[in-house]
């Protein structure tokens, strides 16, 4: 068998899908979207969304540090299985709340799970240790966009195992300028850890006006619950949740499958 099959797989789980599907509503039909996918790992998120959405992309940049992950992520490219890849760009780097550089560890080259401030990470019943270390490149969100020229971004997604916060502080002139329609992030068991609330995320980003959405995942259901005030019973920190904070005001017309009405506290 081809290395690159064996490390890469045909199949998007269905986890992936359901990061995605849910977008819809939000994305719809629109034309020329500009995407930053900020810890794009393998690349197999981006394989999913250019499934879904490759048509109506302008441009996505994929940023991920680890050298491994990229290999796997080109790789993926060569074999055919991101359609519309001409339009995605990679780069080797890590997002964070300064420009300069920053140690990351991680367990392998080739990892999910690489973090810059978490040295264990649980997944299941399962500890992961990222003892190995080393200097990467760090840069500011905001930066990034500077000297690329990018003056809008449709879609933002973050997912850096516990460096979610550290990637806003780098992009403080997109949020109070709006400039970012939708930014979709995991947050929960690594913000326990780092001891982060849901609170500082909420204060954070409905302070600049966004919207915010939880993941909503269940036997016969998946999509997401639109979040109309802040509540104590958001603090979860057992599992993982994707957040979607959108600029779109949530109204009755985006109730579909893939929005589930609105978050009720749980008492």
């Amino acid at each position: 068998m081809n290395r690159w099959k064996s490390d890469i797989g045909y199949h998007v789980p269905k986890l992936t899908l359901l990061e995605i599907w849910p977008l819809n509503s939000f994305i719809g039909d629109k034309q020329n979207i500009n995407v930053i996918d900020v810890g794009s790992n393998t690349g197999l998120w981006c394989q999913a969304f250019m499934n879904t959405f490759g048509e109506q992309i302008a441009s996505y940049h994929a940023i991920e540090p680890l050298e491994g992950n990229l290999k796997i992520f080109k790789s993926r490219i060569d074999a055919g299985l991101v359609p519309f890849d001409s339009k995605a760009v990679l780069h080797q780097f890590c997002v964070g709340p300064h420009n300069g550089t920053v140690e990351i560890g991680f367990h392998n080259e080739v990892s999910t799970l690489a973090s810059v401030v978490l040295d264990e990470v649980q997944v299941g019943n399962r500890l992961v240790r990222n003892e190995h270390k080393k200097k990467i490149r760090q840069v500011r969100l905001d930066s990034f966009c500077t000297s690329r020229n990018i003056d809008y971004v449709d879609l933002v997604k973050v997912d850096v195992e516990g460096y979610e916060w550290d990637v806003f502080e780098g992009a403080t002139t997109l949020l109070k300028s709006q400039t970012v329609e939708l930014i979709l992030f995991e947050f929960g068991q690594h913000q326990g850890n780092l001891q982060q609330s849901f609170k500082q995320f909420w204060d954070l980003l409905s302070g600049y006006g966004y919207h915010i959405y939880r993941q909503a995942v269940g036997r016969n259901f998946f999509g997401l619950q639109y979040i109309a005030s802040y509540d104590e019973s958001l603090e979860e920190f057992d599992s993982m949740w994707m957040i979607l904070a959108s600029k779109q005001k949530h109204t009755e017309s985006l109730n579909n499958p893939f929005v589930i009405g609105k978050y009720y506290p749980k008492k």
